[in-house]
């Protein structure tokens, strides 16, 4: 992991601390969305979808459109971005070797794209 991200996963953890000390709430979306990204950045790919979500989640209870609109827009490019596929791995003996059921997946990872 590279020390800008957890830098910056280090003061959004810090900020949340605050947030509760303060009940001061308005920006608890922008930073669930700001851990996705920083997330996103160290191939968490996972837990920045669970960031992005519980973003969107808190800006719909807040009626915060603006918060819900970055939010939704970040999530939506991370389900957008290319994603490495198990069909092109090499098999352990280092050539390629397709199997009946990577074919089916892939068959079908075409027909959805």
């Amino acid at each position: 992991m590279g020390a800008q991200p957890q830098a910056g996963l280090d003061q959004l953890a810090e900020a949340a601390t605050m947030v509760e000390t303060t009940q001061e709430r308005w920006a608890k979306a922008e930073m669930h969305r700001l851990r996705g990204t920083l997330l996103l950045s160290i191939n968490k790919h996972a837990s920045a979808a669970d960031n992005y979500q519980h973003a969107i989640d808190v800006a719909r209870r807040q009626s915060a459109k603006l918060w819900e609109v970055r939010a939704t827009t970040s999530l939506a490019h991370l389900w957008s971005a290319p994603k490495p596929s198990i069909y092109s791995r090499p098999s352990s003996a280092g050539s390629p070797k397709v199997s009946p059921v990577l074919q089916d997946a892939k068959a079908l990872l075409d027909e959805l794209a």
